[in-house]
């Protein structure tokens, strides 16, 4: 039996060489879907989120406990298509196509593109970040529901990189040192060392 939905995933667009997201920043992307036959969708949303999830251990044996916590940063949600509410009231505005159209419930065979564009939240916000006892993540997801199917989600990861905040002089000056030790085993003299940095404070990614 042919899948009516064959595909669905989200791609975005680059604002620098680094693909990397600030606060305040605009991400310009869009939901792919393709379909096989005509179909009938409920809704089609996309959320743009960030979020910190970590896990950890404590204890040994039988006295070992799991423990687990998540913050969220933030959360925006846009619907490309939305039925009406039960209670008779006006859905969400929804998102519309290029000619300023709400897009039809109702899909024909073949690929379907649906723009959208999120402002990043400005907000002091953690960088992206992976480790063996968590995360924090920024991501888009997409949800397409229809009538007595299960829903297809998509989800695209962007990285996001903090502001740099180093408004104190100090920390963007040059940074040295020396040491010098006296050697006493097998021989004598001295030896010395001499560090340099061109400056005092980095950002996250910058090379040291």
């Amino acid at each position: 039996m042919s899948t009516t939905v064959k595909s669905m995933k989200i791609t975005y667009d680059a604002i620098n060489e680094d693909n990397t997201f600030s606060s305040g920043d605009v991400i310009t992307a869009r939901i792919i879907l393709e379909i096989s036959k005509e179909a009938k969708i409920n809704s089609l949303s996309i959320k743009a989120k960030g979020e910190a999830h970590v896990h950890w251990k404590e204890g040994h044996g039988d006295d070992e406990r799991s423990y687990s916590a998540n913050e969220r940063y933030f959360k925006l949600k846009q619907f490309m298509i939305q039925p009406p509410k039960d209670d008779g009231k006006d859905s969400e505005k929804l998102l519309a196509d290029h000619s300023g159209e709400t897009y039809s419930d109702v899909v024909a065979p073949g690929i379907h593109l649906y723009p959208f564009t999120f402002q990043i939240p400005q907000r002091d916000m953690p960088s992206s970040f992976t480790g063996i006892h968590g995360k924090i993540a920024y991501t888009l997801e997409a949800k397409l529901s229809r009538s007595m199917r299960m829903a297809k989600t998509a989800m695209a990861e962007f990285t996001f990189i903090t502001k740099n905040n180093m408004v104190d002089d100090t920390l963007l000056s040059s940074q040295s040192g020396s040491v010098q030790k006296k050697m006493k085993l097998f021989t004598s003299g001295n030896v010395s060392m001499n560090a340099n940095m061109e400056r005092m404070g980095y950002m996250q990614g910058k090379t040291v």
